[in-house]
């Protein structure tokens, strides 16, 4: 298979795994929620209706695409050889060579790239290559209905958020946020390798293996089950009110950041707690706030601080420190996928699905 996407679409020689649903796809198996579905209420049955995507095999392709700016021939070939080293195959989607100002093409040429990555049998998952900006703009040109009928892993983070969180809100799909081929450059650690491809090949429940090296830091000890919901706190924010915006309900919810002032952090979390994102969660995983700055206002307090209080009335357990966003090591976070959370008062946590990511 060439490195080269060039159009290619035909039947692939996998069968779905899993309970298949009817109305769906070759791929979809369906999240069975049980007990925990039961826990959270008649009003989470859309969440029990969200599917997981076929699992990864050694030798599958996996598409990649540039929804926002374009990545230099040179960080494409580390993050091939990354991909490569995992045992699939890497394939570029042409939109990386085009050029629109900031942008690797028009908006529609990138939401087209994410579209022929879905309609493509050959491949398996896609990758976004890069964050910075220009997803949102986007999701207004994506068909939904079609990603639900062909659904693949998707993997991004940063500002790629706003797709992962379209795709679980209009798509019940789950999603993957971790690792980008950029992301490679700063994070080609064994454990962030590792744990991105147990998140995509593995058919069994797994756990997050968090150790003493995370930096962990336990705010408010306790225990909860839920589905796994978040991203970047910048783009989970702008989503609230418009049709892409995700249901935290019965949710543990994980956020980070980069390059923001505090007070700007604070601003987006009276927001959430405003809009009732905080109202009704089972557990908080403060990501890695990287390069974040008092040097316009200085408030006084730890974000740490600003999170407790805007939590108060609540009991669910919350976490700071969890390595994921823009630091050397990035965790795998499946959204849409039921997990527990115990965070001990000695500081011991453990954070594990319930389920396993894929079918």
């Amino acid at each position: 298979m060439d490195s080269a996407w060039s159009g290619r679409t035909g039947s692939s020689s996998r069968s779905a795994a899993g309970n298949v649903r009817p109305d769906a796809g070759p791929g979809w198996s369906v999240v069975d929620q049980g007990e925990l579905g039961r826990e959270l209420g008649h009003g989470r049955a859309r969440l029990m209706a969200w599917v997981r995507p076929m699992h990864l095999e050694v030798g599958d392709a996996v598409g990649l695409v540039s929804p926002g700016g374009w990545l230099s021939e040179s960080d494409i070939e580390r993050g091939n050889d990354v991909l490569k080293n995992m045992g699939f195959v890497p394939v570029v989607h042409p939109n990386n060579h085009r050029r629109d100002h900031h942008f690797a093409g028009s908006v529609g040429e990138r939401a087209d790239a994410i579209q022929d990555m879905f309609l493509d049998d050959q491949v398996g998952a896609l990758m976004c290559t890069k964050g910075g900006y220009g997803t949102e703009m986007l999701l207004d040109h994506l068909d939904f209905d079609v990603m639900r009928r062909r659904p693949k892993c998707v993997v991004g983070s940063s500002d790629v958020t706003a797709l992962l969180l379209a795709l679980s809100t209009k798509a019940e799909l789950v999603t993957f946020y971790g690792p980008m081929l950029l992301t490679f450059n700063r994070a080609r650690d064994e454990p962030t390798v590792a744990h991105l491809r147990r998140a995509l090949t593995q058919t069994s429940p797994w756990s997050f293996g968090l150790d003493s090296e995370a930096q962990l830091r336990v705010l408010r000890p306790g225990a909860g089950r839920g589905v796994l919901m978040g991203g970047n706190l910048t783009i989970l924010t702008d989503l609230i009110g418009t049709e892409y915006e995700p249901s935290t309900d019965g949710s543990i919810l994980f956020f980070e950041d980069i390059d923001e002032e505090l007070y700007r952090l604070h601003r987006m979390l009276l927001h959430l707690q405003r809009a009732g994102k905080l109202r009704n969660l089972r557990g908080i995983l403060v990501g890695e706030m990287t390069d974040i700055t008092e040097k316009k206002v200085r408030i006084g307090r730890a974000l740490e601080e600003l999170v407790l209080d805007l939590c108060k009335g609540t009991d669910f357990p919350i976490v700071s420190g969890f390595p994921c966003g823009h630091g050397r090591r990035l965790l795998t976070v499946p959204i849409g996928t039921p997990a527990r959370l115990t965070a001990s008062e000695s500081g011991d946590v453990d954070l594990a699905l319930e389920q396993a990511a894929v079918g």
